[in-house]
């Protein structure tokens, strides 16, 4: 008997997910706002800052904002031969045979389809298990993980990476 995944009785559990993103991004993104609001009512008082560096700030806000909500993933499952992938606003899923590579960039891990944009996550404890795991079920996957990555599986926290052993 599988174990359950997504209140699903009978999914296999293959699942990596880093701990508090979801409560620590909300946290950070909603301070933000709130300095961001805060800004901009100074700005309209005439005692802010250059509109300039509103505007600035607004847009960075606005990429860095898509590519949190949208592009990176809180939980990665594999799900037979597919990637599943669930950001806070948006999910989506990439068969295996049509994922090109997974590397990391310093604690960011880039899972790079052959069409579409790519995935992001955070490599924290229980990345290296997961990638490979991937690497397992889709031979010939090129896989990357720096040193970077590779520091965080001796975090003493639990890992990140649930699987049922398959």
């Amino acid at each position: 008997m599988h174990p359950m995944i997504s209140g699903f009785p009978g999914r296999a559990m293959n699942r990596y997910q880093p701990p508090l993103y979801r409560p620590v991004v909300l946290l950070v993104y909603g301070l933000c706002v709130v300095l961001g609001v805060v800004m901009l009512l100074s700005l309209i008082a005439g005692e802010g800052p250059p509109a300039l560096i509103a505007v600035l700030w607004w847009a960075v806000f606005a990429a860095v904002g898509y590519k949190i909500f949208f592009r990176t993933a809180y939980r990665l499952e594999i799900d037979s031969d597919t990637l599943v992938w669930r950001s806070l606003l948006r999910s989506g899923r990439i068969p295996l045979s049509q994922l090109r590579q997974v590397r990391t960039r310093s604690s960011i891990a880039i899972f790079e389809p052959m069409v579409g944009r790519p995935v992001t996550t955070f490599a924290v404890k229980g990345f290296r298990d997961f990638a490979r795991a991937l690497a397992n079920r889709q031979p010939g996957l090129e896989v990357r993980i720096g040193w970077w990555a590779r520091l965080a599986e001796w975090n003493l926290g639990p890992s990140a990476w649930k699987s049922d052993g398959t």
